[in-house]
């Protein structure tokens, strides 16, 4: 992996494929000395990866940076050697932020922010507020709603966009969520202290669900922040989620569950 640093503007929401990380307010970031700031990208898992790192030195961020990086391909080198399904793949990816966020958390950071692919954990805050991250609309991948990610939340969005990479013998093929037989366009599960790949496999039920069913696998997971797209671009939320949403495209409405 070769993880790039750069600069970002108050402006900038960084695209991938699970969720947009907005920076709105936070000003000029990287290569200003009065922000303790700096924001790394690569690719891990055959998805794009991000992490923001607020606090220390601009040193010791790269450090932690290639660190990190290095331990996710350690992660996917394992992967590739074993049975690759797209339940496999999706999992190791939220298993490797918990990989991640013990690096992270044996270094006095105040804040990070790191994504794989669908999956994203936030760490601490970004300067005495929450990271700010949002969720793409399925159907044409703008903008949909935003919201703020305290401390040890996670959040995973499978979307009809998503890829996972599947073995047949010695080949690895790559896929899109699309092709899959899903019930939904997408769905967004935000869960406090949950294990990355738990929290992988209750989101691919509630992709597989449908509209009469979602609700179904919400409960019996003790969940109560979930976002339902159906193909047709029919939005359901559960109460918590609706109400810590902004909604980005003012055309597009909830159904609040």
């Amino acid at each position: 992996m070769n993880p790039r640093s750069f600069s970002l503007n108050r402006r900038t929401w960084l695209f991938q494929t699970g969720a947009l990380i907005g920076t709105a307010g936070l000003g000029a970031l990287s290569g200003c000395s009065s922000e303790p700031f700096a924001h790394f990208e690569a690719n891990a898992f055959s998805a794009p990866a991000q992490l923001a790192i607020w606090g220390l030195e601009e040193t010791s961020r790269a450090k932690v940076a290639k660190k990190i990086w290095k331990k996710l391909d350690e992660m996917d080198q394992e992967v590739l050697q074993a049975h690759l399904t797209p339940e496999v793949d999706f999992q190791m990816r939220g298993a490797a932020l918990d990989e991640a966020a013990l690096i992270l958390k044996g270094r006095e950071l105040d804040g990070a922010l790191l994504s794989i692919g669908e999956h994203v954990l936030a760490l601490g805050e970004r300067g005495f507020r929450p990271w700010h991250v949002g969720v793409p609309n399925p159907i044409n991948l703008k903008p949909l709603l935003s919201f703020d990610l305290f401390a040890d939340e996670r959040l995973i969005t499978l979307g009809q966009y998503a890829t996972y990479r599947q073995k047949e013998g010695d080949e690895i093929t790559s896929k899109s969520m699309v092709s899959e037989i899903g019930e939904c366009a997408s769905c967004s599960v935000i869960l406090r202290g949950a294990g990355g790949a738990r929290l992988a496999k209750i989101a691919l039920q509630l992709y597989t669900s449908s509209q009469n069913d979602w609700q179904a696998v919400m409960k019996h997971e003790g969940l109560d922040t979930v976002l339902w797209v159906s193909k047709e671009g029919h939005y359901e939320a559960s109460k918590n989620f609706a109400s810590r949403s902004i909604m980005t495209d003012a055309r597009e409405s909830l159904t609040i569950i």
